[in-house]
């Protein structure tokens, strides 16, 4: 099985007490689509079956 997985990070500076905004941003919308994808995983259904029935109205 091939899987995509990217990891990124973000080491602060000494002086940085926080994450630059932008970072902190990426941060957060990638939360958000994990937490999108963990609700909409199915045990048994694959991408394929789902994107069939998703484009077939009806099925």
């Amino acid at each position: 099985m091939d899987r995509l997985l990217e990891r990124v990070a973000y080491v602060m500076r000494p002086e940085e007490t926080e994450a630059m905004p932008g970072v902190q941003n990426a941060f957060d919308r990638a939360m958000e689509a994990r937490e999108v994808s963990r609700r909409a995983i199915r045990v048994g259904i694959t991408a394929r079956d789902r994107f069939l029935t998703r484009s077939r109205p009806g099925i």
